[in-house]
C-alpha cells in the first residue's frame, strides 16, 4: 500500500518519491518471480485468464511483466 502512495505522490508532483516507488515495487515484483520459479510454476498464463478466474494465473509472467513495467517506471521518472 505504501508503494502505490508513494507513485500518486510522484504523480502529484513529488517525484523522486514515486521514482523510488516505483523501483521498490519492481524489486518486489522480482521477489515474487524468484518465488514462482522456485515454487516450480511455468512461464505461462492459464486457459481461463480471459474470464480472470483466479485458478487461470498459474505462471510467474504476470510479476515479471510487472515488474518490468515497474523498472520500466522508475527510470522514466528518476532520469
Amino acid at each position: 500500500m505504501l508503494g502505490v502512495v508513494g507513485l500518486v505522490l510522484g504523480i502529484l508532483g513529488v517525484e523522486i518519491l514515486g521514482g523510488l516507488a516505483a523501483l521498490c515495487l519492481g524489486l518486489l515484483m522480482v521477489g515474487a518471480v524468484g518465488l514462482h520459479i522456485k515454487a516450480g510454476d511455468p512461464f505461462a498464463i492459464g486457459k481461463g485468464f480471459a474470464q480472470k478466474s483466479a485458478e487461470s494465473i498459474k505462471g510467474w509472467l504476470p510479476a515479471g511483466a510487472l515488474a518490468v513495467l515497474a523498472f520500466v517506471t522508475s527510470a522514466l521518472i528518476l532520469f
